[in-house]
């Protein structure tokens, strides 16, 4: 039981250390069209927390209002950024496949630290947001 206990607690410890919890969001960035209010929308991310090079994977961003509605008819956008060198652009498909869901198919093309970053816009609104994993 003490081997389980502490095998556990050195993979909780790997997965803080290498980062494979995607869906830990970094802060969120808010803009706006000029004069026109920030949008108070909440993303969330779900993608698989193992996730290997070259293999696609499904993603599916959710984007809700500040009363916890989905946010329908948006134009969203993944960009797949590898945090430590220059991958050139990565860019997967989204659409809409359900009220304020907009999901698609993402590689990434070699293992290593990783960003996903959410664009969403709508009526003169947008909101950005990033989120990181670890690919192997």
């Amino acid at each position: 039981m003490k081997k389980l206990a502490c095998l556990l607690l050195v993979a909780a410890a790997a997965c803080v250390w290498w980062g494979c919890s995607p869906q830990k969001p970094a802060a969120v960035q808010e803009t706006s069209a000029a004069g026109a209010p920030k949008a108070s929308w909440r993303l969330k991310l779900d993608i698989p927390e193992s996730i290997n090079a070259a293999k696609p994977v499904d993603v599916a961003l959710r984007v809700f209002d500040a009363g916890g509605q989905p946010v329908e008819n948006a134009q969203a956008e993944l960009s797949l950024v590898m945090s430590n060198m220059d991958m050139g652009e990565n860019k997967p498909v989204l659409a809409e496949t359900a009220p304020g869901t907009y999901t698609g198919k993402a590689t990434f093309t070699m293992a290593g630290p990783w960003e996903v970053i959410a664009r969403v816009g709508k009526g003169g609104q947008s909101i950005s947001q990033r989120f990181p994993c670890n690919v192997r």
